[in-house]
C-alpha cells in the first residue's frame, strides 16, 4: 500500500449520528478532518509538528462532501485518506467512506493551504518539504459531478448571530472548520437532513 494512504476501521457511534440515527453532517465533517490530520500524521506534517518546526498552521480553503449514503448508528465503516498532489501554495487531500462492502459510502475533498501563525501569509509546501510526487491518484480518485445545496424555497431560517466561545477554537487559534460547518447547519431544519 503507498504510504501516503491512511485507512482505518471505525463504528459509527451514537456520538456521530444526528436525529436520523444516521452518521451526521457535521459529524461527517469530523471524519473528515480527522482523516486529513492523521493522513498528513502518518506523512510527518501534521498541524503540531508544522507549528513546531515552521510556526505556521494548515488552513482549509475549501471543503466538498458528497453523500452516496450515509451510514446508520452501528454500521462498520472504513474511512482512507490520501493526498491528491501539491500545486505549490496548497494540496487536495481526499477522504472517503466505504462500507462494510467495500463501496462508496462519503467522498469528500478538502484543500488546504499552509499559513504562517506570525504573518498570516500563505507558505509554499516546498517550505515544508511536502512531496512533490508519488501522489496515489491512479491507485486512488475520488470524483463526482459538481453540485450544490439545493435551493430552501423559503425553508432555511435567516441569519441568526453566534457569539464565539473557546470550544469554537481550535490548536490554531482559529475558529476550528467543523464548528463553522455546525453553526451553518442551524439555519436548516431537521427534516431537511
Amino acid at each position: 500500500m503507498n504510504p501516503m494512504i491512511w485507512q482505518k476501521e471505525s463504528t459509527v457511534s451514537s456520538a456521530f449520528t444526528d436525529s436520523s440515527a444516521r452518521l451526521g453532517v457535521a459529524q461527517t465533517s469530523f471524519l473528515l478532518q480527522d482523516g486529513f490530520t492523521e493522513c498528513l500524521g502518518a506523512m510527518g506534517f501534521d498541524g503540531v509538528t508544522i507549528r513546531e518546526q515552521y510556526n505556521a498552521c494548515w488552513v482549509v480553503r475549501k471543503s466538498k462532501i458528497h453523500f452516496v449514503r450515509r451510514p446508520d448508528w452501528n454500521e462498520r465503516i472504513t474511512i482512507i485518506s490520501f493526498p491528491k498532489g501539491n500545486s505549490g501554495v496548497r494540496t487536495h487531500i481526499c477522504t472517503e467512506i466505504l462500507g462494510r462492502n467495500g463501496e462508496s459510502l462519503i467522498q469528500g475533498t478538502q484543500e488546504l493551504c499552509v499559513i504562517h501563525l506570525d504573518t498570516h501569509k500563505l507558505m509554499r509546501l516546498s517550505k515544508l518539504n511536502f512531496p512533490e510526487t508519488g501522489f496515489p491518484n491512479e491507485e486512488r480518485e475520488i470524483q463526482w459531478e459538481e453540485e450544490m445545496v439545493p435551493p430552501d424555497n423559503g425553508k432555511i431560517a435567516g441569519a441568526y448571530k453566534q457569539k464565539i466561545y473557546s470550544q469554537h477554537i481550535d490548536m490554531s487559534m482559529h475558529v476550528n472548520n467543523v464548528a463553522y460547518i455546525k453553526l451553518a447547519l442551524n439555519l436548516y431544519p431537521t427534516a431537511f437532513f
